[in-house]
């Protein structure tokens, strides 16, 4: 304010304020300075009052009121307290307190009290003023019986309330608080009021007292709980900035917060709703929405929401499956999928906890429970936010019924590795089975819940035949025979070694033959005739020898292998046959073919009696000799490289001849020539010498000619399947062919074109 002014007395003070704006609703405070007289007394009624009035946009204004005051002094020992503000809801019953303090103990102790209500409150008909006292130093209040009033009246309008005591005793250093009923007219203005004045005044043995003072009161809109409208305990949103929206009482604060994290807080507006928006991400959330009001407040809790960006799909169990079992108890393994975040509990009835695992972001699940042998229902239930989402009965070792027998581990005639073996099997449930064996006790097992069986036996390296006899729970029992053999024995298909095929006798006689095998196969040599095969078993080593009376006639034997029952290979002997009359050939290789490096046998046929020498520069001949059945052969060590052979060939009645027989070994480079430079098209500006380089295969000769009279330059393939040569060439476009060749046999073939104009 400005232009203030004060009257003579100096109880009257003006002042003024220049043109200006303000907002609306808003509330003005103005404080003014004062000086109290030494000999000022804290009557009732004291106060300041005030008028303010002016003029607006809106038009004249003016409003008059008092502001109490209390007069602070020696008062006969009794001072007033400051105390809390009241707050009252229109329509609605209270309670207005105010404390004074008390110095000294005090006889004849008379108070009178007068209570002024602010504007629209009104003090109760019933209304008894409630005493009572504690120490200064103390918090707890204590009932004062004889500080309680009588004698009330209220006036006409509800607003005064006065009442008296008769004379008691009190104590000193004390507060003493009083109380009255209030009632809140339906149309109280919300906002502060001007209080409850009070004056407290009396007579006591210490003389008369007298103090006053104002209860701060206001009137508050009356309490509305706050309300979440847009989402419920379960529901889903979509990441992002999340707006919820509610309503509530009109100026409260609204605070939405998760269970871990910052909340954002809001006003109610005056039409008593409200929204907040808060970043949510791709989580789950337990959320709160909490109101605190002059009036009030009030917390909705445990609001559970969920990510729409999330596997949403239906419940299901994919393991175990339905009637699975097993024998032993242990832990198994649930798995299966569902919506995210969804809680999964698996149950079987009893008196043990559920196991309980919860869906992931991918959808899937997983839970480990101990389950024992005995049949079991369990039901798995799947919910989120309590609200149930899916379920499923899995029932466990209930056992399989009407499954075929088997034996699946192994089969007759197979194999085992010596040591711990064990048999295995499928059944119907309950099923008996049974291995007997020679000289052993017998070995039983039961097909379990799952539909399976198992008998575990030590075996050596040797071999064994079992009985294998399946008793079911219902019907015949059945047998079958399992002959099983080590795998740590000679195994391999059926050779024959002696006789040679074509061998034979000038005279009758035992003959013997032997040959390899599979150890424990029966070895058969019939001759196809009435006469009873000779047989021979195949030892550990792999070997076998059976001995046969053979005459002179040609005879054609056929000798077979087998083991339990399944074949290990055949031969046909010819035996007698008389000497082989056959054309020469060499059979085991071709001119400039390959073999690998180490023993190499070359072999071929001609008439029984033929003589074959193969000679090599550097080497000692080998001479062989045709056999009866017009076979040769002959076994020679050879490194790796290559090697050219004749072969002469002098038969028992003729002309001799000869034959080339050049090898490489197959240990080297292989390939097609390739030309690497010079490239088809290149050239050169001045006649010189042009290096041709390329691949091949080892050992072959590289030819480089132009189709002219000039002899074709030449190389060889190194190991490594290079080669290089160079050749002098002019400045005239030509054509060259490059070829290679081992053991005249080509092996490549490219052209290249030299300064030529394209």
């Amino acid at each position: 304010m400005t232009d203030v002014t004060i009257s003579d007395d100096g109880r009257t003070l003006t002042g003024t304020k220049a043109s200006g704006t303000v907002g609306s609703p808003q509330e003005f405070k103005f404080t003014v300075m004062v000086s109290t007289a030494a000999d000022a007394a804290d009557v009732a009624d004291n106060a300041l009052g005030f008028v303010y009035e002016g003029t607006s946009s809106a038009g004249a204004f003016r409003a008059t009121g008092t502001a109490p005051v209390s007069i602070a002094g020696d008062f006969g020992g009794f001072t007033s307290v400051d105390v809390e503000s009241t707050s009252l809801t229109p329509g609605a019953r209270g309670e207005l307190s105010f404390v004074v303090e008390n110095d000294s103990a005090r006889e004849g102790f008379a108070p009178v009290v007068t209570l002024t209500a602010p504007e629209g409150v009104s003090f109760a008909s019933e209304s008894l003023i409630r005493g009572e006292y504690r120490y200064i130093d103390d918090e707890a209040w204590n009932e004062g019986l004889n500080l309680r009033l009588t004698d009330i009246s209220i006036s006409d309008d509800g607003r005064t309330l006065t009442g008296t005591r008769a004379a008691t005793n009190v104590g000193g250093g004390q507060h003493f608080r009083y109380t009255a009923a209030v009632q809140v007219a339906d149309d109280a203005a919300v906002g502060p009021t001007s209080g409850m004045g009070f004056v407290y005044e009396g007579t006591s043995s210490t003389g008369a007292f007298h103090t006053a003072g104002t209860a701060p009161v206001s009137i508050v809109q009356a309490y509305a709980p706050v309300t979440l409208d847009n989402f419920g305990d379960g529901d889903t949103f979509t990441p992002g900035d999340v707006t919820f929206l509610g309503t509530g009482t009109p100026g409260a604060t609204v605070t939405v917060a998760p269970s871990t994290g910052v909340g954002v807080s809001t006003e109610v507006r005056s039409d008593g709703t409200w929204s907040a928006v808060r970043y949510l991400g791709n989580a789950a959330y337990t959320m709160s929405v909490s109101q605190t009001a002059a009036s009030g407040e009030n917390t909705i809790q445990n609001i559970r929401l969920f990510s729409d960006a999330v596997v949403e799909q239906d419940f299901s169990v994919t393991s175990p499956a339905a009637g699975a079992g097993h024998t032993q108890q242990g832990w198994v393994t649930f798995t299966g999928q569902g919506t995210t975040w969804s809680t999964v509990s698996i149950s079987d009835g009893s008196d043990v906890p559920a196991t309980t695992a919860t869906v992931q972001y991918d959808g899937t699940w997983s839970a480990r429970r101990w389950v024992g042998t005995e049949k079991t229902t369990f039901t798995v239930t799947s919910s989120r936010a309590d609200v149930q989402n899916g379920s499923q009965t899995i029932e466990f070792n209930t056992g399989v019924s009407g499954q075929e027998f088997s034996l699946d581990s192994h089969t007759d005639g197979g194999t085992f590795t010596p040591g711990n073996v064990t048999f295995r099997g499928k059944g119907s449930t309950g099923d008996e089975v049974t291995f007997t064996a020679p000289g052993l006790a017998p070995m039983e097992a039961t097909v379990n819940a799952a539909g399976e069986w198992s008998v575990p036996r030590w075996l050596g390296n040797g071999f064994i035949t079992f009985t294998v006899t399946h008793t079911p729970v219902t019907g015949d029992a059945t047998q079958q025979t399992l002959r099983l053999f080590s795998d740590q024995v000679a195994q391999g298909d059926l050779t024959v070694t002696a006789p040679l095929d074509g061998a034979g006798h000038d005279q009758p006689g035992w003959v013997t033959f032997t040959g390899t095998g599979t150890t424990w196969s029966t070895v058969s040599i019939s001759d196809g005739t009435t006469a009873a095969p000779s047989t021979a078993t195949v030892q550990y080593d792999g070997s076998w020898t059976v001995n046969r009376w053979v005459g002179t006639a040609p005879t054609t034997f056929t000798v077979s292998s087998e083991r339990a029952g399944i074949a290990q290979g055949s031969e046909t002997i010819e035996f007698n046959a008389g000497e082989s009359d056959g054309e020469f050939a060499i059979s085991s290789h071709t001119d400039g073919g390959t073999f690998t490096p180490g023993n190499v046998t070359i072999a071929g046929t001609g008439t029984a009696g033929d003589e074959v020498t193969l000679s090599a520069a550097g080497l000692a001949p080998i001479e062989i000799e045709v056999d009866e059945r017009g076979y040769w052969s002959t076994s020679r060590w050879l490194g790796n490289g290559f090697i050219s052979f004749t072969v002469t060939h002098t038969p028992v009645s003729g002309a001799e001849t000869t034959h080339t027989l050049r090898l490489y070994s197959d240990q080297v480079a292989q390939g097609d020539l390739t030309v690497t430079s010079p490239l088809d098209g290149a050239s050169h500006t001045a006649a010189g010498f042009v290096t041709f380089t390329g691949t091949g295969t080892t050992w072959s000769k590289v030819s480089v000619s132009d189709g002219t009279n000039a002899a074709p330059s030449v190389a060889t393939v190194q190991y490594d399947g290079s080669w290089t040569v160079r050749r002098w060439v002019g400045t005239d476009p030509v054509t060259f062919t490059v070829t290679s060749e081992r053991a005249d046999i080509a092996n490549g073939s490219e052209t290249i074109r030299f300064n030529t104009a394209d």
